[in-house]
C-alpha cells in the first residue's frame, strides 16, 4: 500500500507597516553641552523647541536650531533635512530686544450641541473691544488653531492674520479691554459661537512698554519765592 506523502510548504509572510518610528535627537547647546531629546521626523521646529524648553527652561523665543548651519524653521520638519537617528542639531540663544506683541490664549471649543471638537482645524476671529463688551474693536484678526484631544486650542493673539487695526499701537493704559472670539468649529470663517471676556488685567509687558519715557515732560510752572534769610553780621570796618 503506497502512501501518500504531503507535501507543506510553508509560506513566510513579511508584513511591512509604514509608521513613523521615534528616534534620538541630540542638541549641543551654547555652553558647549549636550541634551538628548526624544523625537519624530514629523516633528516641526516649534515642536523640538518646546521640547527644548521642557529640559533647559529656554524660551522658545529666544531658540534658534539649526542642522548643517541652516536655520530649522517653525514650520519645517526634521523630516524636510534628512536628520535621522542621533543626528545633533545645534541651539543658539538670542536675546530678545523687543517687547513681542503677542498675548497667549487658550480656549475649550464645543459645538453647538455642546459636543468638544477635537482635533481638528478651528476657525476663529479675534478681537479685542476698548471700554466694554459691546465697545470699539481697536484690533481683530483671524487664525486657524487645530484643538488637541481635549478640545483645546492655543494661539497668540496677535500672531494672526490682521483684518483690522495694530497691537503695537492700543494704549493699555486706556482701559478696560475684553476679548471677543468668534468661531467655526468646521475651520472655516462662518462664525456661529461667540464670546467675550474682560481683560481683567492689561498684559504686562505690553503695557510697560509704553508706561514710561525715557524723553522727558515739559518744564513744569516756578514754585513760590522762599522766605527771606536773616540778615548777616556786619563784616570787619576798613
Amino acid at each position: 500500500m503506497m502512501k501518500n506523502i504531503k507535501l507543506y510548504t510553508l509560506i513566510l509572510f513579511t508584513f511591512i507597516t509604514l509608521q513613523t518610528y521615534g528616534m534620538n535627537l541630540f542638541v549641543q547647546t551654547p555652553n558647549n553641552g549636550t541634551i538628548s531629546l526624544d523625537v519624530e521626523p514629523s516633528d516641526s521646529g516649534e515642536n523640538v523647541k518646546n521640547k527644548i524648553f521642557d529640559q533647559i527652561s529656554i524660551p522658545v523665543i529666544n531658540q534658534v536650531i539649526s542642522w548643517n548651519g541652516t536655520t530649522i524653521q517653525d514650520g519645517q520638519t526634521l523630516a524636510d533635512f534628512g536628520i535621522v537617528n542621533n543626528s545633533t542639531i545645534v541651539l543658539t540663544v538670542t536675546t530678545t530686544t523687543q517687547v513681542p506683541e503677542k498675548m497667549s490664549y487658550q480656549a475649550v471649543v464645543r459645538n453647538t450641541t455642546n459636543n468638544l471638537v477635537t482635533n481638528q482645524p478651528v476657525g476663529m476671529q479675534i478681537s479685542i473691544l476698548q471700554s466694554s463688551a459691546t465697545g470699539t474693536a481697536v484690533y481683530v484678526e483671524t487664525q486657524t488653531p487645530t484643538s488637541n484631544a481635549n478640545g483645546l486650542v492655543s494661539l497668540e493673539i496677535g500672531g494672526g492674520t490682521v483684518v483690522s487695526g495694530n497691537m503695537a499701537t492700543i494704549n493699555w493704559a486706556n482701559g478696560p479691554y475684553f476679548i471677543k472670539t468668534e468661531t467655526d468649529p468646521t475651520g472655516g470663517s462662518s462664525y456661529t459661537i461667540t464670546g467675550t471676556s474682560q481683560l481683567l488685567s492689561a498684559p504686562y509687558a505690553l503695557y510697560a512698554k509704553t508706561s514710561g519715557s525715557s524723553t522727558p515732560g515739559p518744564q513744569g510752572p516756578a514754585g513760590p519765592q522762599g522766605p527771606i534769610g536773616l540778615t548777616g553780621a556786619s563784616g570787619p570796618q576798613g
